[in-house]
């Protein structure tokens, strides 16, 4: 379903802080190396159980996330990263040692959702490539592939990756919304499923509804010029 009066639903932000529902679903047949390239991002100097946000490694040294998890002003300046962490498969057998956030760049303003969805996504830099994960590619443009699935650090329950079977509902441009509904801890949280060319990422998980629509997640697709900046554009 493309856009439609779901999508002016009022959207709640999916921030560590914020309620929601999921059932988890741990036999997913999503590959141990598709789950490791989700991590947990946060501001302390090692992951807290309840706090922090969920980022996907997108290039060895790069991971995606939701904007609201690195910044609170959406028209701010690029945000300063000093504290700010990512440890890629936390808590599963491929986690990594934590990396350090050494810039984060935020994409040109775009008006999404006739402007009903404030924030946009964030590419953060790290000190250090990761090795022993691979990194997500983004699904080619036109690839219908497989089921989608979201992966995402619940707050309530830390310390390894919820994985949801998710059906889509809506596209708007950028934006995609699916019936799943996002817990606390899944901002910046990877949509993946498998394409003829292997499994890749969908979009990025950046709010949640707010259970007046068949919509329970918002995701979006990264902006071209964030793309620009990871390719090295």
């Amino acid at each position: 379903m493309r856009r439609s009066a779901l999508a002016l639903a009022a959207v709640a932000v999916a921030a560590a802080c914020s309620g929601g529902a999921l059932a988890e679903g741990t036999d997913s047949g999503v590959p141990q190396g598709v789950i490791a390239a989700a991590g947990w991002l946060g501001w302390t100097p090692a992951p807290v159980a309840g706090k922090g946000c969920t980022a996907v490694l997108v290039a060895p040294d790069a991971a995606l996330t939701a904007a609201h998890c690195v910044t609170r002003d959406p028209a701010a300046a690029t945000p300063v990263p000093q504290g700010l962490i990512f440890v890629p498969g936390w808590g599963g057998d491929a986690e990594q040692p934590a990396r350090q956030a050494v810039r984060i760049d935020l994409p040109a303003p775009r008006r999404l959702l006739d402007g009903h969805l404030k924030y946009d996504l964030a590419l953060v830099h790290l000190d250090a490539p990761v090795a022993g994960v691979s990194p997500l590619p983004l699904v080619a443009p036109g690839d219908a592939g497989g089921p989608v699935f979201a992966l995402g650090y619940a707050s309530a329950s830390p310390r390894h990756v919820r994985v949801a079977g998710c059906l889509p509902v809506l596209e708007d441009g950028p934006v995609l919304g699916f019936d799943c509904a996002a817990l606390p801890g899944f901002s910046g949280g990877p949509m993946v499923m498998a394409s003829t060319d292997g499994w890749r990422l969908v979009a990025v998980m950046v709010a949640r509804g707010t259970g007046t629509s068949l919509i329970g997640t918002y995701a979006l697709r990264p902006s071209d010029d964030l793309m620009a900046v990871l390719s090295g554009e």
